[in-house]
């Protein structure tokens, strides 16, 4: 009771808040985005064929596409085997140095037939070089700590306050990167460039290395240029800003484990629970109310600034969480694995979560 209580205060929290959030202004950009959202509700519903024509309708829209929907399109393409468009972008992934599984092309064989022509976009290999020492010195204390970070606070702390001064003189000599200047070698899952991780080390809420610079104002210019996608930009700006603007604990979507080593995969996973408020049976009248005007509230600011809604993004959690070996990336696709080693700790999850209907 306590939980739901508590969720019921985190949920209306955003009535009392007289805070502003985000947007992106860029109307271009804002039916760039609702295109992919249309894509990719597509592609989970099995629709190759409507998904791949709203590729190319958005790509009209934007000469310089985001990484993530030019490989989704270029899979779904393979799907089809539509072999000029999925060589296309072929070569576009393979320009930003794209590290592909080794056994990438003997499984596309027929398909994809590299060309290996020259290059149209140059990287600058002198920014790589440096975000790259950035990365290696945010992480440093890190490794070694083992994940006692307070072994090492004021070592981590003063590389934190170093990376992060570092990297905005970079951002702004250069502007905010992309893969088109940095290229993908070497990415982190789902397209995170290393230098994100400096930007998220500075939470407002880092308890082990106080914020030294806030990234806000220039996510929100690089969002508004189309240089970071609005499902990372928003999650970085929340982080460096203490704040919850576009998600709920309601869509909450997690799956369970018995067993997890760290550094190793995890052995067995159960998809998919959610928390039991997504689902109005669960909340009083008066609770639902409440809840309803909330998530249209939040609906409203996500696509305002270029996300799917709620419900689509559970979607794409569900899909991704059941299909663990499918090579499409949604970025807002958050599922959180749960450790579960008990019964008593079974319990507690249950009063929380149910399984997605």
């Amino acid at each position: 009771m306590k939980a739901l209580i508590f969720l019921v205060f985190g949920l209306l929290s955003y009535f009392f808040s007289g805070q502003t959030y985000p947007t992106l202004d860029n109307d271009k950009l804002l039916l760039y985005y609702q295109t992919i959202h249309s894509a990719e509700k597509h592609i989970i519903q099995n629709e190759m064929r409507e998904a791949l024509s709203q590729y190319k309708t958005a790509f009209k829209m934007n000469a310089k596409p985001p990484a993530k929907d030019i490989y989704n399109s270029m899979y779904v393409a393979i799907e089809l085997k539509d072999k000029d468009f999925a060589n296309k972008q072929y070569e576009v992934m393979r320009c930003f140095q794209y590290p592909f599984e080794e056994d990438f092309l003997a499984k596309n064989k027929g398909i994809i037939a590299p060309k290996n022509k020259k290059c149209k976009n140059k990287l600058n290999t002198a920014l790589i070089v440096k975000l790259d020492s950035l990365f290696e010195l945010d992480q440093k204390y890190r490794l070694l700590s083992k994940g006692d970070y307070k072994k090492v606070q004021k070592e981590m702390t003063l590389g934190d306050s170093i990376a992060s001064t570092r990297l905005l003189e970079l951002i702004e000599k250069y502007g905010f990167p992309t893969e088109y200047e940095i290229g993908l070698a070497g990415i982190r899952p789902k397209f995170l460039h290393k230098f994100y991780f400096i930007i998220w080390h500075q939470s407002a809420g880092n308890a082990y290395s106080p914020q030294r610079v806030n990234f806000s104002p220039y996510l929100q210019k690089a969002l508004n240029e189309g240089k970071i996608i609005p499902e990372y930009a928003t999650f970085l700006m929340d982080l460096n800003n203490g704040t919850n603007f576009f998600i709920t604990d309601a869509h909450d979507l997690r799956s369970k484990t018995n067993h997890v080593v760290l550094g190793e995969k995890v052995e067995y996973l159960e998809c998919c629970y959610i928390n039991k408020f997504y689902y109005p049976e669960n909340r009083s009248p008066e609770q639902n109310e409440k809840i309803i005007q909330n998530f249209a509230r939040i609906n409203a600011r996500r696509t305002k600034i270029g996300l799917s809604i709620l419900d689509e993004m559970v979607q794409k959690g569900i899909h991704r969480a059941k299909n663990p070996n499918t090579p499409f990336l949604f970025p807002d696709a958050r599922v959180r694995v749960q450790v579960i080693t008990n019964e008593e700790a079974e319990k507690q999850f249950l009063i929380q979560y149910m399984k997605v209907k």
